[in-house]
């Protein structure tokens, strides 16, 4: 796990909410009748939110 500062932690969490309902949009049409629980798909869209935000952040230093 990386360690972030306040910072970085409060843009990750910026940049994961922004991503979020993008996610949920395309993860409810993969899973439409489907037989996913529903937790399974909440986890797998917070992973991606944050795997989004993780990148953004890693780009962001890339430019800096």
């Amino acid at each position: 796990m990386v360690n972030w500062d306040g910072a970085e932690t409060r843009l990750r969490n910026e940049f994961a909410m922004a991503a979020l309902p993008k996610i949920i949009a395309i993860n409810d049409k993969v899973t439409a009748h489907r037989d996913v629980p529903y937790a399974v798909a909440l986890k797998a869209v917070a992973t991606q939110a944050y795997d989004i935000a993780d990148a953004m952040l890693e780009a962001r230093k890339k430019d800096t």
